[in-house]
């Protein structure tokens, strides 16, 4: 029964440019053990992640080839099982 309330986050990173990034490093920080999880995104740039605690914060970003995006923080899930959250990588000077 406590899987039934687990969440799921999921998203298209793309470049500055709006095109999906591949092989980029999606990184999920749990805000409260600190634990983090990895997913490497597919050719279409989708990451996902699933089993997350509903009323954990965590915080999500990309990197490739030492790029960052800002994290984003995902604060307690509502009603929906399941959250897009789109990481977009900056323009570079």
């Amino acid at each position: 029964m406590a899987n039934a309330q687990r969440k799921e986050v999921w998203g298209v990173v793309t470049d500055s440019a709006g095109q999906p990034v591949a092989d980029a490093a999606v990184k999920l920080a749990n805000k409260v053990t600190l634990t983090i999880r990895s997913f490497i995104t597919q050719t279409n740039g989708e990451y996902r992640f699933n089993g997350l605690h509903p009323d954990i914060e965590y915080t999500v970003r990309a990197q490739k080839g030492g790029i960052f995006t800002k994290p984003k923080t995902l604060s307690y899930f509502k009603s929906s099982e399941s959250v897009r959250v789109d990481i977009q990588f900056e323009k570079k000077e």
